[in-house]
């Protein structure tokens, strides 16, 4: 149990026993708890704490008491509100089913009847509400939950509460009250005194995407979205879905007018148009018909103007700090990094140290892969020449060249001339970037270590002794002589010096770290952590406080970059993947699997298809079926999870404590849980524990260590090494993209392997008698499957296409011809393989910019959740 949930655990002790978490939203986080009192299930709500900081618990606890007495079959009445140690908190029944986002992410559009249905019952809901002067303000999906087919609207009047008890300071929070798509234009502008004619809006706009698949308006950025609302007409709705009735067509376009008194006086009268035949509304009609709604140039001018200047103020806009107004609140907004290239935020971004640029791994519509630089005032990215299949970008104290990866080598290239630098070919090359020093000093991962080797180049030496685990993300600090790193599986933070090869321990339980003017440590430890360093003795001052909560998963990747002055781009978790779809060989998605829990990164799916383990720094498993993931509590942490033939054991692995071996690899232990019991157990040790897979006896299971395959009996609790050659045509195994599969046979081992993660391979072997390997892909490939029948091998390619390659067909182990059977992009993995065949398991397509969260103004949040006094 993460330790927030602890801590809230302890403080609802004697009321409600907290089980797990389902959830987070922009307001709150939501947990399953057990009602002690009346012994029932019930979903506990409980504010961020920068929110409930700003709200205080008096003001929205009286605020909160006006919604709890509504009453109505399609509203999820509030049980309870309180204070709870620093905790704001309410209570609602905890449904057992699914959000109507859930169902759009599963089908996409739905059905006119069904669409109508949920639409109609939402609007009595939302009538009686309104009746009793109640506006949801956040009508949305997400809000809208489905048990036995009926919708219930949950978070009725939260919204209101918290608007009232912040009063004038809801900038404060860095929240927005409302999501974008579905937001009224009045509301969109901010305007504060909303009528129930914006909830009929947001309803509009919720109709309008069940039945074409898409919001009314969208856009890569909050921005673009917010702009098209308030000036824009929606698409007509019959172009969009021609098989939609011309009475629903016509109630939702007059729903999505833009002044509140061209929309329907009531829900029940929307609901009413809805069930109508007859009814046909205005003629025109921006969302029904195709010809637009005549509007001056002046109002027109007016509207945008007004959309301008909240969007200015809901971003608080590019300007460094010092140029900025300092009561200017703080605030998150989406960035775009343009239309003709997708970020790939897994292989780095970095700030400019004047916060003015931003350099990212991207790909172009032709999925060739380099480092683009975005100018952070402009919306134009323009690629780098000569950085093609480049990773972890980083900037030269001046800003005038680029450090970084390529292969197993350190580049360097200046931006004026487009000269080039090779530095160091060391090989086996680290994630999270390099540093670069004022002196010309650049530090690097590679080996376990953090090397150095000056800018103009020469001798590659380490600086750092392996701490039995991966060094990466080096930081300098002001003095250039002193840098910070993370220990990335062992989760700790140490600061070192360019001539000496000691360490000092920073802190424990944080990655990714960047210092900050005068004396911030930025670092990600679930959410973004901000401390206060001394610099003189660098002793942490207070209490860590939160910068930014929902930052994607720390490990490996470039989950946030920060300039010196302050502002920083993060990834929101919420964007990072966190689910998988199931995708059939026409690339449609016919299922979508979200992935629990904050610190997640990996899964493993049955064969039968009907149970994924999901792994990392927790351990999940969820019955495809239900959709319901249950964590399991270990003593540790579980890395890729492996199924045994029967489904009833999984094994995972794990750091142990005593650091390196005496080959210089990272010791991890082999561990197993029995489902059945929930036990789980240690079955060996060794170095660099990676993929694995149980023979189909169940008798055995074959793991790599140190880059080479082992095999871990059952029966006699031991490893022997099956091969003391290394795998494939590499020295190393690249665990969390490799996968080792057993052909349903049991004769042949499928696994992925390479010198580094650029450049793995897909190799096949006989068992148990290990034949010389070959290679299935031919040109990249990792996370192998394969096909029920064991006639087909399935693969990831490096740009995300699923490959196939026929296998066996001549009983000997022949390879046939490598297909391509489902286009994909950046990323996007296989993690299964339908016993059918026809549908494979997968990250959703990223068609669309990946979305990165801009962050100008956030100390004074850190200093309320940490509690300490502002300071200079």
């Amino acid at each position: 149990m993460t330790q927030i949930s602890e801590k809230l655990s302890t403080a609802l002790a004697g009321r409600y026993r907290i089980e797990r978490r389902l959830g987070e939203g922009g307001m709150a986080t939501v947990y399953l708890a057990e009602d002690v009192k009346h012994d029932r299930k019930v979903a506990v709500k409980v504010l961020r704490p920068e929110l409930a900081a700003v709200l205080g618990a008096e003001r929205f606890v009286q605020e909160i008491k006006t919604t709890a007495g509504m009453q109505h079959p399609h509203i999820l009445p509030l049980h309870d509100s309180g204070e709870a140690g620093s905790f704001l908190y309410y209570v609602m029944p905890y449904i057992d089913g699914e959000t109507l986002r859930d169902k759009l992410d599963r089908e996409t559009q739905l059905g006119v009847d069904e669409a109508v249905k949920i639409t109609t019952e939402v609007a009595d809901a939302l009538d009686y509400a309104h009746r009793n002067n109640v506006i949801h303000r956040d009508i949305k999906p997400e809000n809208i939950l489905l048990h036995d087919g009926r919708p219930m609207v949950a978070d009725f009047g939260i919204a209101l509460a918290v608007s009232a008890a912040a009063g004038g300071r809801m900038t404060e929070t860095g929240l927005s009250l409302g999501t974008p798509y579905y937001m009224s234009p009045e509301q969109a502008t901010a305007d504060k005194d909303l009528t129930n004619r914006s909830d009929i809006y947001s309803l509009g706009a919720m109709l309008y995407e069940m039945l074409t698949g898409d919001p009314p308006h969208t856009g890569s950025s909050a921005q673009q979205i917010i702009m098209k609302i308030v000036t824009e007409d929606a698409p007509p709705i019959t172009k969009m879905r021609k098989s939609v009735p011309s009475n629903v067509a016509a109630a939702v376009a007059r729903a999505l007018e833009k002044l509140p008194a061209d929309r329907f006086e009531t829900a029940e009268k929307f609901s009413n148009a809805l069930t109508n035949p007859a009814f046909t509304g205005p003629s025109a009609g921006g969302a029904v018909a195709g010809t637009p709604v005549s509007r001056s140039p002046l109002t027109l001018g007016l509207a945008a103007l007004s959309a301008f200047l909240f969007i200015t103020t809901f971003v608080g806009w590019l300007r460094p700090r010092g140029d900025r107004d300092p009561e200017t609140p703080e605030i998150a907004a989406l960035f775009s990094v343009g239309t003709d290239v997708r970020i790939d935020t897994r292989s780095g971004f970095s700030l400019s140290p004047d916060g003015e640029r931003l350099a990212f791994v991207g790909r172009d519509a032709e999925g060739r892969r380099a480092i683009w630089i975005r100018p952070m005032r402009e919306e134009l990215s323009t690629v780098v020449s000569g950085t093609e299949g480049a990773e972890w970008p980083f900037w030269s104290p001046d800003g005038r060249s680029l450090g970084f990866t390529r292969g197993d080598a350190l580049v360097t290239t200046d931006l004026q001339t487009g000269a080039g630098r090779w530095l160091c070919g060391t090989g086996d090359l680290g994630p999270g970037g390099g540093a670069w020093s004022e002196d010309g000093v650049i530090v690097f991962p590679a080996h376990r270590v953090i090397y150095r080797v000056d800018a103009d180049g020469g001798d590659c030496l380490p600086v750092t002794d392996t701490l039995g685990w991966v060094q990466t993300h080096p930081r300098f600090l002001p003095d250039g002589r002193r840098f910070i790193f993370a220990d990335l599986y062992g989760y700790a933070l140490y600061v070192a010096e360019l001539d000496s090869r000691e360490v000092q321990p920073l802190l424990e339980g944080g990655t990714n770290p960047h210092f900050v003017q005068p004396d911030w440590l930025l670092y990600t430890s679930g959410p973004l952590l901000a401390r206060r360093v001394d610099l003189a003795t660098l002793n942490l001052i207070g209490d860590p406080g939160v910068a930014f909560r929902r930052i994607s998963m720390p490990v490996g990747i470039a989950s946030y970059t920060a300039a010196a002055n302050g502002i920083f781009l993060g990834v929101p978790r919420e964007t990072t993947d966190q689910r998988l779809v199931w995708v059939g060989m026409n690339g449609v998605t016919t299922d979508t699997v979200h992935q629990p829990g904050d610190d997640t990164w990996q899964a493993n799916v049955t064969r039968d298809g009907r149970f994924i383990a999901f792994g990392g720094f927790e351990l999940w498993i969820q019955e495809t079926s239900r959709g319901i993931p249950e964590r399991i509590n270990l003593t540790s942490y579980a890395l890729e999870p492996a199924w045994s033939p029967g489904d009833s054991l999984v094994a995972f692995h794990t750091g142990a404590s005593e650091g390196a071996t005496a080959s210089g690899g990272a010791t991890q232990r082999l561990r197993l849980y029995r489902i059945a019991s929930g036990v789980e157990e240690t079955l060996w040790e060794g170095p660099d524990v990676g993929q694995k897979a149980w023979t189909p006896d169940g008798e055995a299971i074959v793991f790599a260590s140190d880059g080479r395959l082992w095999s871990y009996s059952m029966r006699d609790q031991e490893a022997r090494p099956l091969s003391m050659d290394p795998i494939g045509q590499a020295s190393r195994v690249v665990g969390t993209s490799g996968s080792i599969e057993f052909s349903p046979d049991g004769r042949w081992l499928l696994y992925g392997a390479g010198q580094t993660a650029a450049d793995l391979e897909v190799y096949v072997r006989s068992y148990p008698e290990l034949t010389p390997p070959r290679r299935v892909s031919s040109a990249g490939g990792s996370l192998p499957r394969w096909s029920a029948d064991g006639r087909t091998i399935y693969y990831a390619s490096p740009t995300g296409d699923i490959m196939a390659a026929s296998f066996g067909e001549n009983g000997n182990g022949s390879l046939g011809e490598v297909r391509r059977v489902l286009a994909g992009g950046t990323h996007e993995g296989l993690y299964g393989v339908s016993p059918d065949g026809e549908r494979f398991l997968r990250r959703p397509t990223t068609e669309d910019v990946t979305p990165v969260r801009l962050i100008t103004r956030w100390q004074e949040r850190v200093l309320r959740s940490a509690g300490t006094e502002v300071g200079n």
